[in-house]
């Protein structure tokens, strides 16, 4: 597994980790859920990943390009606490500390960087890349190589399990998104077209462009609301590719750096040592000295 890697979705993690222990304080009424949450991620993962190459990628603030063709994209997220501000830098520090690469390119989101880094210059890497986050338009990336670790399912999925789950392989999942939406990114899709009507188009027609382009196989679907439908998809076209460029993960992005190039380095370990006594983290670094050290 040593040529394997592991991509973390760092900005989901923090969430996570943030609201899972949103009330932790430590001694000095700092607040430190966050930390704390996130360091026990790291702890998880190492301990089941111990040979893997892990990369720790986060969120730039500010704009993008989606913002930028959609100015509703994400407009429903609530700003970011100011506790949970306070806990970003801390958490870089012990990243890095640790000696994970942690990857957060201005101007671009996680998932094109994620996209990117599984799919440029890998053809030689013959073990799995896997990918933990929550997020359902990383399904997508999924391929012979490359797999989703999700945390809150607790499996691997690979292609098999998208295709039980969803009835099309992960590459329709843009489609899929274009036409249902996603209340999380706040992709509209096309108004009236739920999950398992979005599902029927892809199996029954194709993707996307496949729909549009054989709109009279719309009429001949037969279940509820198919009637309908057809005047749906019509309307609603520019909304539909406008949520298929919104869903749809950069690949090719001008990176001045590989997934080989993100190599761990040798763990600090009087920093780390120094980071646990700061923030009074006493029960985790014991855990750390213990059980993780040695893998460092």
């Amino acid at each position: 597994m040593k040529d394997s890697f592991l991509l973390i979705d760092g900005s989901f993690y923090l969430y996570r980790s943030y609201y899972t222990f949103q009330n932790l304080s430590n001694v000095f009424s700092e607040p430190i859920g966050a930390i704390h949450g996130f360091i026990r991620t790291l702890y998880n993962f190492v301990m089941k990943y111990s040979l893997v190459n892990i990369i720790v990628i986060f969120d730039a603030p500010g704009k993008n390009f989606r913002t930028k063709i959609y100015k509703q994209y994400k407009s429903n997220r609530k700003p970011m606490p100011k506790d949970l501000i306070k806990q970003i830098n801390p958490i870089f520090d012990v990243i890095d500390s640790i000696g994970f690469p942690i990857v957060q390119v201005s101007g671009v989101e996680a998932d094109d960087v994620i996209g990117t880094l599984v799919t440029k210059n890998t053809d030689n890497i013959n073990s799995p890349i896997l990918i933990s986050t929550i997020d359902k338009d990383m399904i997508q990336l999924i391929n012979n190589r490359v797999f989703l670790l999700h945390p809150s399912e607790k499996k691997i999925l690979k292609s098999e399990d998208v295709v039980s789950k969803y009835g099309f392989l992960p590459n329709l999942m843009i489609d899929y998104l274009s036409l249902a939406g996603d209340s999380s990114d706040n992709i509209p899709g096309v108004p009236g077209i739920g999950k398992k009507t979005a599902s029927i188009l892809i199996e029954k027609i194709g993707d996307l462009k496949t729909i549009y382009r054989k709109l009279s196989k719309i009429k001949e679907l037969k279940f509820r609301g198919s009637n309908s439908l057809y005047s749906k998809i019509v309307q609603y076209k520019k909304l539909a590719f406008l949520s298929y460029k919104l869903a749809t993960i950069q690949t090719n992005l001008d990176l001045n750096f590989s997934i080989h190039s993100l190599k761990k380095r040798r763990t600090n370990s009087k920093k780390l040592k120094e980071f646990f006594i700061r923030y009074k983290l006493k029960s985790l670094f014991e855990s750390f000295n213990k059980k993780l050290l040695f893998y460092f």
